[in-house]
């Protein structure tokens, strides 16, 4: 089983904390922005349980199911970015970056069709409870994943010019902290 290490050695031979405070504090942000969501969430289905088990019946299993590949084949190619900065091979690492960003740009285009899919079927952000819930959830998720694909396209801009190497990629690595990249071992 591979270990993260817990500290991290910048090229000036200091230890800390993988990353810059600013990542942190992003991080810290979202995981406080996903905790009130998820909090919003379970009290809104406790208090209505039977609008949350009839809710997602009328929900697109095809868009949810789309955008769940598309999250995870975006994740896994900047995952495979970072395994080829690690060694180095910052043009591979790019085309990567490229297919992860065009993955990626396949959820807000999902997301709108799944939103006129909704509205046609009478699934609208007025309606009951689990609705309301759910749209609200899903706007929040759409600005999240648009800010990582803005994210997304500085690493590529930065990648392009050499900004990455072997030794200095940490910042690949915690911009798409949630992504299996974080976790591959060095190869």
């Amino acid at each position: 089983m591979h270990e993260l290490p817990v500290e991290h050695v910048t090229s000036d031979g200091h230890t800390g904390i993988p990353g810059n405070r600013a990542i942190w504090v992003g991080i810290f942000a979202e995981l406080t922005e996903f905790t009130l969501m998820f909090l919003v969430y379970f009290f809104a289905r406790i208090n209505h349980p039977q609008a949350f088990h009839e809710g997602p019946q009328k929900l697109s299993l095809a868009a949810g199911t789309a955008n769940t590949v598309i999250m995870l084949t975006s994740s896994y190619f900047v995952a495979r970015a970072v395994l080829a900065i690690r060694r180095d091979c910052s043009g591979i690492a790019l085309r990567w970056l490229i297919a992860a960003f065009v993955a990626g740009a396949g959820y807000p285009v999902v997301k709108a069709l799944e939103i006129r899919w909704n509205i046609g079927h009478g699934v609208v952000g007025g309606g009951d409870v689990f609705q309301m819930s759910y749209y609200y959830l899903t706007f929040n998720h759409l600005v999240h994943v648009s800010w990582g694909l803005l994210g997304l396209v500085w690493i590529m801009f930065r990648t392009g010019f050499g900004g990455y190497s072997a030794d200095n990629h940490t910042t690949i690595t915690m911009a798409w902290w949630h992504s299996p990249a974080t976790g591959m071992p060095r190869t």
